[in-house]
C-alpha cells in the first residue's frame, strides 16, 4: 500500500519482461495517513495526561509539536521495532518522553490498519490474484 499524501492506494503490478504493468488498483480516499498520525498522537497525548494531569487538547501548539514527533516515530518504527518519543518542553515547560514498539503501534491503530488491509484486499481482486 502507498500512503499518497491524502489517501492511501494500493497498486499491484506484473513483470513482462523488463516492464512492469499495472493489473489492479484500489483508492480509499476517505483514508489517510494523517489519520494515522492522529491515533498515534492521541496515544501519546493520554501518556501525558495520564502522568502529568494536562490535556495537551487545550493546547493547538503542544498537539502540533506532538503530531510532528508522532510522524517521525513512524519512520523510526518502519526502521527498528522501538523507539522513543521525546519533546522538550511539550506543554508548559514539562518535558516528555515515552516509548512505544511496533507491536503496541500495531494495537493502538488496529482499526486503521485493518482499513488498509482492505484496500489491498482490494487491488488483488481488481489484479484477479489469488483467484
Amino acid at each position: 500500500a502507498e500512503y499518497m499524501g491524502s489517501r492511501v492506494s494500493a497498486t499491484v503490478f506484473r513483470v513482462e519482461g523488463s516492464l512492469l504493468v499495472e493489473v489492479g488498483n484500489a483508492t480509499d480516499d476517505a483514508l489517510t495517513i494523517q489519520q494515522m498520525d492522529a491515533i498515534v498522537a492521541e496515544h501519546f497525548a493520554k501518556a501525558f495526561q495520564k502522568k502529568h494531569k494536562h490535556d495537551l487538547g487545550q493546547s493547538a501548539r503542544s498537539m502540533r509539536r506532538l503530531l510532528l514527533e508522532c510522524e517521525q516515530i513512524k519512520v523510526s518504527l518502519s526502521h527498528s521495532s522501538d523507539t522513543i518519543l521525546s519533546v522538550e518542553s511539550l506543554h508548559e515547560g514539562i518535558d516528555f518522553s515515552d516509548k512505544l514498539n511496533r507491536a503496541r503501534l500495531e494495537l493502538i491503530a488496529a482499526k486503521w490498519l485493518k482499513s488498509v488491509t482492505a484496500v489491498v484486499k482490494r487491488a488483488l481482486e481488481t489484479a484477479q490474484v489469488g483467484s
